[in-house]
């Protein structure tokens, strides 16, 4: 099923998930560890491309608000996920 939304679209484009409440929105990859520069710069660019269409719309993302958290499942030795 696609998603509605330019901000769903662009991160399903680029394989990172999404969740949006109100006016908080999460991107989050479950990747192993040794992938996790390659996730990052993923959510990285998934990041600027969101931003990109804040600015083209009016609205503000506001970066002060923004971390990055990194972990991983209790159960798992080789997943994690950043977020």
């Amino acid at each position: 099923m696609k998603k509605e939304g330019i901000a769903e679209d662009i991160a399903e484009d680029l394989c990172v998930n999404i969740h949006m409440y109100a006016d908080d929105t999460q991107l989050y990859v479950h990747c192993s560890p040794r992938d996790a520069i390659g996730t990052a710069s993923k959510l990285e660019l998934c990041l600027e491309s969101v931003d990109k269409w804040t600015d083209a719309s009016r609205l503000k993302l506001n970066s002060e608000k923004s971390e990055v958290i990194s972990g991983r499942r209790h159960d798992s030795k080789s997943e994690g996920c950043i977020t």
